[in-house]
Formats: structure tokens, C-alpha cells, sequence
């Protein structure tokens, strides 16, 4: 629990178990705030190596991923995760773990006379608004783990950093 937002009636449920108010219903319903590591660095020995996997690894698998597929991110919530045992050739037990997820192309912006100039690569226009504000349930939900200034600053600079528009596409990698 609070990695996904749970469905009204799961939400009810869980709630009416562990004998907790309609408040905590409504938390159970509110998109998380993910990706980060309380206190920072994992000190759980699994969960290192995989922070240490990406730390080792992350520059070449971003390397490859562009080279494949050009400027752009893997997306962490469209991924599906496989891991199975194989036996290795020397007796060996190994992991292999499939992290298949979308891969989200950027895409160049520009003014409305850049648009019509972009002949080579299609370019989308600014918008006049930036990304829309948190709505309330999620600022609730920041506000309760005391993430809401964190949340807002980064609100605030990718607002102010101009339209994220991206396209998908797929893309995985296999680890063996």
C-alpha cells in the first residue's frame, strides 16, 4: 500500500478493516508521491543492488535507450516487471529481470512561426498556461507526509520551465 491509489470500494474495504476514518479512505484514493527513498540511500541489501545497478549502469542503459530510440524517457508508470530464476552454466543460480516499459520521445517546442517554418521535424507549439496546479486531494495527501513544499517548489519550476508534450512509443530492457 501507497505505491498505487486504491479503487473506492478496495479503498472501503481496507479501511473498515483496520477500523479507520472516512480521512484515511480518501488517503487511500490519492495518487502517492513516488520515486522517492525515505532517508536516501536504501540500507535494505536487495533493494541497494538495484539502486546500485542503476547507479553502475544508468549512464550506458540512457546511452542505449537514445541511440535506439532518440531523445526521450522510459516511463515508470506504463512498465510491466518480469523476474525469473535461470540456472547458469556453472551451477549458478541467476535473476533475470525484464523492466518493459513505454518510452516517452520529447518533442522540440517552438512559437507558432517556428511551427510553420519546422519543415524537417514536426515541433509543437507553447502553450500559453503551464502544467496544471495539484488539485486538492494530492495537495491533501502532500500536506499529511509533509512533502508540500517539496511538491510545490517542483510544481512551480516545471510550470515555469515551459510544456512537457511526449509521444509514446515501447521500449525494454532485460538484465540477465
Amino acid at each position: 500500500m501507497g505505491r498505487q491509489p486504491l479503487p473506492a470500494d478496495a479503498a472501503k474495504l481496507v479501511a473498515g478493516k483496520r477500523e479507520l476514518g472516512e480521512d484515511a479512505v480518501r488517503l487511500l484514493q490519492t495518487i502517492p508521491l513516488r520515486g522517492s527513498i525515505p532517508g536516501g540511500v536504501p540500507t535494505d541489501s536487495t533493494i541497494y543492488r538495484f539502486y546500485e545497478m542503476v547507479q553502475i549502469d544508468g549512464s550506458t542503459l540512457k546511452a542505449l535507450a537514445h541511440e535506439q530510440f532518440g531523445h526521450g524517457i522510459i516511463s515508470a508508470i506504463n512498465l510491466k516487471l518480469d523476474i525469473r530464476k535461470v540456472d547458469d552454466p556453472q551451477g549458478a543460480q541467476r535473476a533475470v529481470i525484464t523492466l518493459d516499459g513505454k518510452y516517452l520521445p520529447t518533442r522540440p517546442f517552438c512559437n507558432g512561426s517556428e511551427a510553420v517554418a519546422a519543415k524537417t521535424a514536426p515541433c509543437r507549439p507553447y502553450r500559453r498556461h503551464g502544467l496544471p496546479r495539484i488539485d486538492s486531494a494530492l495537495k491533501h495527501q502532500h500536506d499529511l507526509h509533509g512533502h508540500a513544499d517539496e511538491h510545490r517548489q517542483r510544481t512551480e519550476r516545471i510550470e515555469n520551465s515551459g510544456p512537457h508534450n511526449i509521444a509514446p512509443s515501447t521500449f525494454a530492457f532485460t538484465f540477465a
